[in-house]
């Protein structure tokens, strides 16, 4: 007996591109499954904030109720989903300063400092988790009767999260 339906977005040029193989839909495509929560779609998009923005909007409108996406919250110029989910929630930036002084202590022997202001960059009205094995930091909100979780695409970290 299926309890929910949700779906899942994987996000990466690498993934488009067939350098990299999204192993990250599968992993949480089983566990969902062993809870009763059913899958309706998979989707793997690049990473363009329109493509982003799209893609969440018309998996929110399928009527689901747990929305899963990885990918696109690190510390590059081409990682856009924060981005995306600030413009659809017309949220605001800020800099978390507690967690940009971990990463610094963390990374204090690396010259990174453009890479942990931008990993210690949030946005306001989400719900933000810890990442034990990285610095991206997952979050989670809902949108009408979704509830969307967003997590690295790194897939240790994703996992262990």
């Amino acid at each position: 007996m299926v309890l929910y339906k949700s779906s899942i977005i994987t996000i990466g040029d690498e993934l488009t591109s067939g350098f990299r193989i999204d192993t990250n839909s599968k992993w949480i495509a089983s566990q969902l499954h062993s809870s009763k929560i059913d899958i309706n779609s998979i989707y793997t998009i690049g990473d363009k904030s329109r493509d982003i923005s799209q893609a969440i909007k018309f998996a929110i409108s399928k009527d689901i109720k747990y929305l899963f996406i990885t990918g696109g919250l690190g510390p590059t110029n081409d990682d856009k989903t924060l981005h995306s989910i600030k413009t659809i929630l017309k949220s605001q930036y800020f800099i978390d300063k507690e967690y940009y002084s971990f990463l610094k202590t963390k990374f204090k022997n690396i010259e990174y400092d453009n890479m942990i202001k931008n990993q210690s960059t949030k946005i306001s009205g989400v719900n933000y988790l810890s990442n034990p094995k990285g610095s991206a930091l997952p979050f989670y909100f809902k949108i009408k009767k979704t509830t969307i979780f967003v997590m690295p695409g790194v897939s240790s970290e994703m996992k262990d999260i």
